[in-house]
């Protein structure tokens, strides 16, 4: 895909970094698809059985990404052959420390997408990697082969916040902090506004004198105190910033980055872009912007909602007609399966797509029935589909685990007796003056024709509000 500021890209950032020319990006800030708290024994390896543990609740992109298998090992053994990667020699020092262990996949991961954001970053250019104490000591020594030793500037510490109740049980020192590595491309010629922290009311210097100056330069240990007010990680439950990402960053975070290290008119990239907060900063600081993410929720749903006031936001990388859309199914049917259930607002795609029980899609009625808990489930049929698998849904229905369900297939159903059925056997339900079916049938053909799903109010499926109250915050 080609280099376009001010874009949203649906795909892996290695594939997009590619096809673009060297050095046409002035800042890079990435929060990688990595938490420790959930990740940490799949990163080290096996269950007592011997068996590998669980999967991570990421994307079906994702799921090699922190196991030891062949692709892993293969890749492992090409850059170690490769004298030009510029992460070979901490590969193979991290092969013999880390063998064979899921925390060595992800590094090689890391190191490849780490290289090509070298590549497309500008000489004044910036890169801000947040990681959290697991892994940062490890992208640390990849950071410095790829950038340069010489090239680092800062291990920015951003005390998380005020600590959860349950942590306090903890045996051992609670963490609360994560790490930011900052590096440049060149240390001769790179952008960084100085920034301070404006005095306190009343603020007097030991000999009695107002202060001069703009107020107080800001540290590499960014925290919570009454005078760094910006950088808590801890979103309130009532702000209006919270998307209901269990790993957001706040807004000051990011504008803090963003003013430092480019200027109005630079492009700011995110390549793991997730709820857009980068993003958001870059457009309210004057910046042009980019964002990157493999999840087609994160792309259509948070980031495009979040930048509707932005203007002029497009979005590559996702089917834009029928052909489009034929094509991603037979590519990666798991990856259509989650780009169909975004075309529904208030459905969210499954995380997890095996073992699923036939289901693509969840969401809440904002209003459901009186005594039903209001689970809209969704299930997508990219090919052929018979009786059997509506049936499957409509089961969902009577009995009694959801209260609306929405098969999704490519091309328009037909009005068949078997469809006429279903959804009378499904029954109807009322919201205010209005009544509507427990079982919807919905089409990507319909969805280019630019019709639209008449639905009940859905609630927001990462916050719970309703979702014509999701706006992003000016």
């Amino acid at each position: 895909l080609d280099f376009r500021p001010n874009t949203l890209y649906h795909g892996d950032c290695m594939d997009i970094l590619k096809g673009w020319d060297d050095e046409c990006v002035d800042l890079i800030y990435l929060d990688p698809p990595f938490n420790s708290d959930a990740d940490y024994n799949i990163l080290y390896g096996k269950d007592r059985a011997g068996e590998p543990r669980d999967e991570p609740a990421q994307f079906t992109a994702f799921k090699d990404t922190w196991y030891w298998n062949e692709n892993a090992a293969e890749r492992v053994a090409e850059i170690s052959r490769a004298v030009g990667h510029p992460a070979q020699k901490v590969i193979r020092g991290l092969s013999e420390m880390l063998p064979e262990t899921g925390m060595l996949a992800y590094l090689v991961y890391m190191a490849d997408r780490l290289a090509e954001m070298r590549r497309v970053l500008k000489d004044s250019g910036s890169i801000y990697l947040h990681c959290d104490p697991t892994a940062s000591h490890y992208l640390k020594a990849i950071m410095d082969c790829v950038f340069g030793v010489n090239n680092f500037r800062n291990e920015v510490v951003w005390r998380i916040g005020w600590v959860s109740g349950y942590k306090t049980q903890k045996v051992g020192w609670i963490r609360n902090h994560d790490i930011i590595l900052y590096y440049v491309k060149n240390r001769a010629s790179f952008t960084f506004n100085k920034e301070f922290i404006p005095y306190e009311e009343g603020y007097r210097r030991r000999d009695g004198k107002p202060p001069t100056g703009k107020g107080v330069p800001i540290e590499d240990t960014w925290n919570c105190s009454q005078q760094d007010k910006l950088d808590s990680i801890m979103i309130k439950s009532f702000s209006r910033e919270k998307l209901g990402y269990p790993t957001q960053k706040t807004l000051g975070l990011l504008e803090r980055i963003v003013r430092a290290s480019s200027n109005k008119g630079d492009v700011v990239l995110d390549p793991f872009c997730g709820c857009g907060t980068t993003l958001e900063a870059a457009y309210k600081n004057g910046r042009q912007l980019i964002g990157i993410d493999i999840s087609p929720y994160a792309v259509t749903r948070v980031c495009s909602d979040r930048l509707k006031h932005a203007g002029g936001i497009s979005v590559q990388g996702l089917p834009t007609d029928m052909d489009g859309a034929r094509e991603m199914a037979e590519r990666d049917r798991f990856m259509f399966e989650q780009w169909a259930v975004t075309t529904l607002p208030g459905l969210e795609p499954n995380e997890n797509q095996t073992g699923d029980g036939g289901i693509d899609g969840r969401g809440f009625l904002l209003n459901p029935p009186e005594g039903e808990e209001g689970l809209c489930v969704v299930q997508v049929k990219s090919g052929n589909f018979g009786p059997d698998q509506m049936r499957a849904l409509l089961s969902k229905i009577a009995g009694g685990s959801a209260s609306l369900g929405i098969f999704v297939t490519m091309e328009k159903v037909r009005d068949t007796q078997t469809v006429r059925k279903c959804v009378a056997d499904a029954g109807r339900f009322q919201e205010g003056a209005k009544t509507f079916n427990r079982m919807m049938f919905w089409s990507i053909e319909e969805h280019f024709a630019g019709e639209k799903l008449q639905l009940p109010a859905m609630a927001h499926p990462r916050t719970g509000k309703a979702i014509q109250e999701m706006i992003s915050p000016d």
